[in-house]
């Protein structure tokens, strides 16, 4: 267990039993339990998510891109882009849509299990193995993904002229 005492929001890193997955604990970072709440929101909704998150972290623990202090991305940065990979190819909805703008985030219970309701009946259907995922996954972040623009699960038009490194 790492201890972070000293910076600007305490952190405690640590191992799952069950896995060789970091997990962080911090205290007092709203940010981060509103991101923490929309991600489990999306898990509900896809089973898929939880198995490519999990690969997809597991990856990038194998290639070094996690390691944020050597200038990786932070380990919610990929849960995100995975998010959003899964929006553009029909597998989860854009929750934003549904929430008041500008409020602190909480969950649209009722949204949600509309969209449930009406997934399991066909409707809006991706259909695609984890493994076709994972295939396209690595197809869009090596081919289609450009340096330009900005990874957002709000579906807005927001681009900036980011030049950071390729993953």
């Amino acid at each position: 267990m790492q201890e972070d005492f000293l910076g600007v929001k305490p952190t405690l890193l640590f191992l799952t039993s069950s896995s060789s997955l970091p997990c962080r604990l911090s205290l007092g970072n709203s940010c981060s339990l509103q991101t923490s709440l929309l991600l489990k929101d999306y898990r509900s909704l896809e089973p898929r998510l939880a198995v490519l998150g999990t690969a997809l972290r597991l990856w990038a623990q194998e290639v070094g891109l996690d390691r944020q202090e050597e200038g990786g991305m932070p380990r919610h940065a990929l849960d995100l882009l995975l998010v959003y990979f899964l929006q553009r190819e029909k597998v989860l909805p854009c929750i934003h849509d549904w929430l008041k703008k500008g409020e602190v985030y909480i969950s649209p219970k009722d949204s949600l299990k509309q969209w449930r309701e009406g997934n399991r009946a066909g409707h809006n259907r991706n259909s695609d193995t984890v493994a076709e995922l994972w295939l396209g996954l690595f197809r869009w972040l090596a081919l289609d993904l450009k340096g330009e623009g900005v990874i957002s699960l709000v579906q807005e038009e927001d681009r900036t002229d980011f030049k950071g490194k390729r993953l």
